[in-house]
C-alpha cells in the first residue's frame, strides 16, 4: 500500500487549509461589503456598520474589517479573481 507518512499527511492538511482560508477570507470580505452597502446592520439594531462589526455579536475590529473588504474589492471586484 501507498500510505502517506505522517509529515506528508500534515503537509497535505496545511495545503488544504490554506486553500480554504483564502476562500473563507474572500467570503468574509464579500459578506462585509454587502452588510455595509445594504445597511443590514440596522436590522440587528445598530446605527452604524462599525458599531455592528465591533460589537460582541461579531467581534471584528474596524481596521480588520476594512482590510478584508479592501482585499475583496481589489482582487475580486477590480482584478476579476474568482472567489
Amino acid at each position: 500500500m501507498n500510505e502517506l507518512k505522517i509529515w506528508e499527511k500534515n503537509e497535505q492538511d496545511i495545503l488544504e487549509a490554506w486553500v480554504k482560508a483564502g476562500t473563507h477570507f474572500l467570503e468574509l470580505g464579500r459578506a462585509l461589503i454587502e452588510c455595509k452597502a445594504k445597511a443590514h446592520y440596522i436590522g440587528h439594531g445598530f446605527a452604524t456598520f462599525t458599531d455592528y462589526i465591533e460589537s460582541k455579536r461579531i467581534g471584528i475590529g474596524r481596521r480588520q474589517a476594512f482590510a478584508v473588504m479592501g482585499v475583496y474589492s481589489r482582487w475580486v471586484l477590480k482584478e476579476g479573481v474568482p472567489e
